[in-house]
């Protein structure tokens, strides 16, 4: 999706992104939950209730960026067909080369491997 000129600077600020995200709903959700049950909701309605600010926060953010944002670095995909700068690929086929990418299987392996340590070294699952 990106030029290699400038994939690395596109993977760093989503990342980034993405982990203040996570951090900011890990401060926030506790803030949240404390405000509720002093309010008088019971623990167990107050945490559901607190989990609900940040699913309306990101589903938000996923409106803007689905509105006013770009598809890609080059302009927008229903843009760039028009145009014939870019041939239209149907949805499966984009996943079945997703899919068949040792890249792909590889990268998910990894992670599974990566979150199955963090769980096992926060002591919970087990």
């Amino acid at each position: 999706m990106f030029g290699a000129e400038v994939v690395g600077q596109a993977q760093a600020l989503a990342s980034g992104w993405g982990n203040l995200g996570g951090g900011a709903a890990q401060i926030t959700s506790p803030l949240i939950y404390q405000a509720l049950k002093s309010r008088g909701h019971p623990p167990g309605a107050a945490w559901r209730l607190a989990l609900v600010f940040p699913t309306l926060i990101f589903f938000a953010v996923g409106f803007l960026v689905t509105r006013y944002s770009e598809d890609s670095p080059r302009g927008n995909y229903r843009d760039l067909v028009s145009a014939g700068i870019k041939k239209e690929v149907s949805a499966r086929a984009s996943a079945r080369a997703g899919y068949s990418d040792s890249a792909t299987w590889i990268l998910a392996l990894q992670y599974a491997a990566c979150f199955g340590v963090e769980t096992r070294h926060s002591g919970r699952f087990w």
